[in-house]
């Protein structure tokens, strides 16, 4: 299901139900889980901003932590939603306190016209914005925004141009 374009989609659907020759194991493919391809099959996530999550990691580490912070397998509904309410808002406290720092800390390193963007993006992904830059590609090759598509971050061509032209990069 690692398929960077429908026709490989295609073409790894009928290897995987060349290899799986029982109907009944296809059948279910196809009621449960074709219908939803578009959430987790390549060619279609990276047409979405996602922000390079791929994986299911970050919510099982989420439920990881819910069950750490609930420390017991029993309690009411209210004892449930108060501790995960009291955790919840810490995280939400530490995600603004981390927000307000780098919107008050600049980063220094970069061109100026990532410079440009400092306050305004993570710190994060102007070092992703920075790495792009580095990247070597043929000069010929069009540009199809897929990595800002799913990443969220100007790709290469648009940080170029925006640089010869001396333009700050609207977001």
């Amino acid at each position: 299901m690692y398929s960077s374009t429908e026709n490989s989609f295609k073409d790894n659907l009928k290897k995987l139900q060349k290899k799986f020759k029982n109907p009944e194991v296809f059948q279910y493919l196809e009621n449960s889980w074709l219908p939803l391809k578009e959430y987790y099959v390549p060619t279609w996530t990276k047409q979405n901003c996602h922000l390079g999550v791929g994986s299911t990691s970050r919510v099982e580490g989420a439920h990881a932590m819910a069950k750490l912070w609930l420390q017991k397998s029993t309690g009411t509904l209210l004892e449930v939603v108060r501790a995960l309410h009291m955790e919840f808002r810490k995280q939400f406290i530490e995600i603004i306190n981390r927000i307000s720092k780098e919107m008050i800390v600049h980063v220094k390193n970069f061109p100026p016209h990532i410079c440009a963007l400092n306050g305004k993006v993570s710190h994060y992904a102007l070092q992703m914005a920075f790495d792009n830059l580095k990247i070597k590609f043929p000069p010929n090759e069009k540009c199809t925004n897929k990595y800002n598509n799913y990443q969220g971050i100007p790709w290469k061509h648009k940080t170029q141009k925006a640089f010869a032209k001396r333009q700050r990069i609207e977001i």
